[in-house]
């Protein structure tokens, strides 16, 4: 999802997602909404070629948030 130019708040980014909007402003629809954004960025990460955290956060410019990868899941923690 492209990040419009302008005005960029939570009721933008939801509606140019398809998510419908009631209620804004309410701390439990906001975190809803919110949670469905997520989930739909989080989906079209592997279409982009990003398969684990570590790469998502590389990708970002940061360190890994959880540390050293996990020796159970083969180093790396999957999106």
């Amino acid at each position: 999802m492209a990040v419009p130019e302008g005005e960029v708040n939570l009721q933008v980014l939801a509606s140019r997602s398809g998510i419908p909007v009631k209620g804004s402003h309410n701390a439990l629809t906001d975190a809803y909404i919110t949670a469905q954004l997520l989930q739909r960025q989080l989906r079209a990460l592997p279409a982009l070629g990003v398969r684990t955290w570590a790469i998502c956060c590389a990708s970002a410019g940061r360190e890994h948030p959880a540390g050293p990868p996990h020796p159970r899941r083969g180093g790396e923690c999957r999106i």
